[in-house]
């Protein structure tokens, strides 16, 4: 009986001990704590404090309270954490693994700065490397490593603010909810070496601003998750699934910890463009959609070399708002146009292949008025495109075929002789309005309309680029095309339609000696048609080139304008056919000129008419046969090398050559004079 007491009182008072143990530390060891914390952190250079520490033995947990680090010297912020609680268990720290059930943290801010070369964050967690270092024992035996294991972690209201002071740029993520999920240092087999863990982020709505503007990415609502193995000394494998509003990008990486290798299978779904082309075009509204694009990437960074290569396809791509990237003088404004096609492409460190299929569609572009519209279509498609660079240098372009329907387009000739086409154009230095020069000084002419050759000036020919980009086209087709031009150069305006225009242009090819074939046809206003057949170098168009024109039928009521222009007179009736025939070789043009004027009925001279007087009435009695048909043919030569060099100049010399020799023939004269 007495040793049942004496075991009773002892167990009694080992209990008493053993609670009030319990109760001393857990009342102390707050104060511990943050001693111990407070130090730690000043040795490595950081101020470490926190209001409140809890600690709860029945019911494992602990629980800190504004909590704070900042930079020691400056006192910079680089955490402030509100709130944070966790749940463990006892048992398995007997068989050395640490099992932590959840841990919640609330409203943290995380600040990630630099003003030098190393980011804050690393400059801490190198210091703290250093510091576990410093204090093991170099000769201790490897020791067996602890396993943790942590259920959950779940952030709420987080807030992310990052300040890069040498690029002057700034960046605030809020309202972050981050949850990890089965966090580990063990894998399935229960063996040390890994870190594993699921995740999921909220970013909520996204707005990234952009480094050197003051332009920002709107991305809209941003989600992450995906999980994360960590096998340490050896790789990294993270998979991530990122939504950004209705788009999916899924990526599965894999980086190697030995070699720095990066390798990357990327895939996106309905990935939005809005966000992007709102950064170049920021008048387009929040709600507008611009198309997206899926497909697949493969990205690789190996021996410090980055590839890339993969496949996208172009889904309903708004053409609107990329018309602000065009670098021309004058904007240009798209009122519709739509994009689809695949492209193909292939990135290595020093070339890269791009091939693609692309259709538009229902495209309007405008200038600046946004009344004079410049170029449209139905529908275009272009088949098998495939582009080259290698060493930053384009080395080719190869289309397989262009199809154009319903192509409308419009050339303009302003008063000062500039052409809509052309003001968008302009060369370097000179104004958009400059006038052409209309008075240059004709080229000297000889019996066959030759002008100078350039040698004669010590002019050197032109020399193409021997490290041109090669360019090819199979074919060239327009179906159900409409050109429109318009001459405010005269007076009054001239004014007419080419309709029903179609043909091909095959062949088209910039390498030496290579000729395209043109075959188009078209119909001039209500009876007048046009053909164009020819064959053009395109290594040096100008240059090289034979083509052949011809119009049929064209009332010379509907040209007005040129007569009353250059000749002081109206015509009344009467039709005009043209054929004319140019080839020029290494910059030597012939050419040969037919002009078929029938009935031409002359109206009364224009008052006050200041152009170059031509006594019209009289050279049409001397070019006119007995059936009112007036037939000329002009024959011109030149070098187009010369700087003084005109057609028109070269036609209106071998005119005037006609009629001179017809003055010269008295007795033809008088024959045509009498009837």
């Amino acid at each position: 009986m007495k040793i049942f007491r004496l075991i009773l009182i002892s167990v009694s008072i080992f209990l008493a001990l053993t609670l009030g143990g319990f109760v001393y530390v857990s009342h102390q060891l707050p104060s511990w704590a943050k001693k111990f914390t407070i130090d730690y952190a000043h040795s490595i250079g950081y101020l470490l404090d926190f209001n409140e520490l809890k600690v709860s033995f029945l019911s494992p947990s602990v629980s800190v309270t504004g909590l704070q680090i900042k930079t020691l010297d400056a006192q910079v912020p680089i955490l402030n954490l509100p709130s944070i609680g966790i749940q463990f268990q006892w048992y398995p720290l007997l068989s050395r693994r640490l099992e932590i059930d959840a841990i919640q943290i609330t409203s943290p801010q995380v600040f990630l700065s630099r003003s030098d070369s190393d980011w804050n964050w690393l400059k801490m967690i190198d210091r703290i490397k250093d510091q576990v270092g410093a204090l093991r024992k170099k000769d201790a035996p490897p020791s067996q490593p602890w396993l943790f294991l942590i259920q959950d972690i779940h952030l709420t209201q987080g807030i992310l603010q990052i300040d890069d002071l040498q690029q002057s740029y700034r960046m605030q993520l809020p309202a972050i909810d981050l949850r990890l999920k089965q966090v580990r240092n063990f894998n399935q087999a229960s063996q040390p070496g890994h870190i594993e863990s699921d995740y999921a982020i909220e970013l909520g709505e996204v707005i990234v601003p952009i480094p050197n503007s003051q332009e920002l990415l709107e991305l809209g609502k941003v989600s992450i998750d995906g999980d994360i193995d960590f096998e340490q000394a050896q790789q990294i494998r993270l998979n991530v699934q990122l939504k950004i509003a209705d788009g999916l990008v899924k990526a599965k990486t894999v980086f190697q910890l030995d070699t720095k290798d990066i390798n990357s299978k990327i895939e996106f779904e309905r990935l939005d463009l809005t966000p992007f082309v709102r950064l170049h075009a920021p008048h387009i509204v929040k709600n507008a959609q611009t198309g997206n694009i899926s497909g697949k990437v493969k990205a690789a960074y190996q021996e410090q070399a980055f590839k890339l290569s993969g496949g996208i396809d172009v889904q309903a791509l708004d053409l609107v708002p990329w018309f602000d990237l065009l670098t021309t003088t004058q904007p240009l404004i798209a009122k519709s146009g739509m994009a689809d096609g695949k492209l193909q492409f292939d990135y290595q460190p020093k070339s890269l292949q791009v091939k693609a299929d692309l259709g538009i569609t229902k495209l309007q572009v405008f200038e600046t008025d946004q009344k004079s519209e410049l170029i449209a279509w139905q529908r275009a498609d272009l088949r098998k495109i495939d582009f080259f660079m290698q060493d930053k240098v384009p080395q080719y372009l190869h289309v397989e075929s262009v199809k154009v329907d319903g192509l409308s387009g419009k050339l303009t000739i302003y008063d000062d002789k500039t052409t809509n086409i052309g003001r968008l154009f302009k060369p370097a230095g000179v104004s958009v309005n400059q006038p052409a020069q209309d008075s240059i000084k004709s080229p000297e002419v000889t019996n066959t309309t030759q002008v100078k050759t350039p040698q004669d000036n010590g002019n050197p020919r032109p020399k193409q680029s021997e490290s041109a980009m090669q360019f090819n086209m199979q074919v060239l087709a327009i179906t159900k095309g409409k050109i429109d031009f318009t001459d405010y150069a005269v007076k009054p305006n001239f004014k007419t339609e080419i309709h029903d225009f179609h043909g091909t242009l095959v062949g088209i090819s910039t390498q030496p000696k290579r000729y395209a074939t043109a075959a188009f046809n078209g119909l001039i206003d209500e009876s007048g048609d046009m053909q164009l057949r020819g064959q053009i170098a395109f290594e040096n168009p100008r240059r090289n080139n034979e083509i052949s024109l011809s119009f049929r039928r064209v009332p010379l009521s509907s040209i007005n304008p040129y007569y009353t222009n250059f000749a002081g007179y109206t015509v009344l009736s009467g039709t005009i056919s043209y054929d004319s025939f140019y080839r020029v070789r290494d910059g030597q043009l012939e050419g040969d000129n037919r002009f078929v004027i029938n009935q031409m009925k002359l109206g009364e001279p224009i008052p006050g008419f200041k152009g170059r007087n031509i006594p019209l009435r009289l050279l049409v009695a001397l070019l006119e046969d007995s059936d009112g048909v007036i037939d000329l043919d002009l024959r011109v030569a030149g070098d187009i090398d010369h700087p003084d060099f005109q057609v028109s100049s070269l036609l209106w010399d071998a005119f005037f050559k006609i009629v001179e020799n017809i003055v010269k023939a008295p007795f033809r004269l008088l024959a045509r004079l009498v009837g």
